[in-house]
């Protein structure tokens, strides 16, 4: 769970088992949203099923899902995105990482117009606009480019570098081996192996980790609302059913 997102997901070599379980869940998910008086939208679900090519064509044909939510077919994608990044049903990151370099095109273009033909910014200056603006892109998924292949990585270093020779006006075939050390800029293989670590120390170490978080069967206690304060002042000799009733009630309905 993050934010109003929501997933399921299971691991099996049969596809149909897979697909009961992930039912099963909406089911139970469906429970909860009723206690909640929360309906999701199916039509606006994805699903999806995940499978390496050198699978068995059992599971690699696997093409329609049944899963239903409130009775309602959820559809199902070659690819989806969640949270930023986009998944696809061979389990590879090349369509994430298509998006992500046209964004980066786009917002390089920026650049250029703030650089000019003759005059313009300090290339330092641009510098920090890219490291601000663009790098972030990159940086956000460092935890999965870091496991890329070797060509696919060299897909990003290649157009960082043509940014940066652009940014400080160098022959557009000035040495690769010489941009990093005349920009003083960290390579993008180093800095996603060090935001790698980095995550992975910082989600051992911290107490309050994510991963552990669960959907709730039990809606949790709130504090008392406005509402129902109100009526403890104006009626303080409520019958107890009366009271457990309010007390129960979403906060979003006791103002009405």
């Amino acid at each position: 769970m993050f934010a109003d997102d929501t997933a399921f997901w299971t691991s099996h070599r049969d596809p149909e088992r897979a697909t009961s379980t992930i039912q099963e869940a909406l089911r139970r998910y469906e429970t909860w949203a009723n206690n909640w008086r929360v309906k999701p939208n199916a039509l606006k679900s994805q699903s999806i099923c995940m499978t390496y090519p050198g699978a068995t064509s059992k599971r690699y044909k696997f093409k329609h899902s049944r899963l239903k939510l409130h009775d309602e077919q959820i559809p199902q994608h070659k690819t989806v995105r969640y949270l930023g990044i986009t998944f696809s049903e061979n389990c590879s990151l090349i369509p994430d990482l298509e998006n992500s370099l046209k964004k980066i095109r786009n917002r390089s273009n920026l650049l250029y117009l703030i650089r000019g033909r003759i005059r313009g910014c300090n290339p330092e200056t641009i510098k920090y606009t890219y490291n601000s603006f663009i790098r972030p892109i990159i940086d956000q998924r460092a935890t999965i480019y870091a496991t890329l292949p070797n060509r696919a990585i060299h897909r990003l270093t290649t157009c960082e570098r043509k940014i940066l020779r652009r940014a400080y006006r160098l022959h557009p075939r000035y040495p690769s081996e010489h941009v990093y050390q005349r920009t003083k800029a960290t390579p993008i293989p180093d800095r996603l192996k060090t935001l790698q670590q980095n995550y992975v120390k910082r989600t051992l170490t911290t107490a309050n980790n994510r991963l552990l978080h669960r959907l709730p069967r039990v809606p949790k206690n709130k504090f008392k609302h406005a509402p129902t304060a109100l009526l403890e002042t104006l009626y303080p000799d409520l019958p107890q059913a009366l009271q457990d009733l309010v007390d129960h009630t979403p906060i979003s309905l006791r103002g009405r």
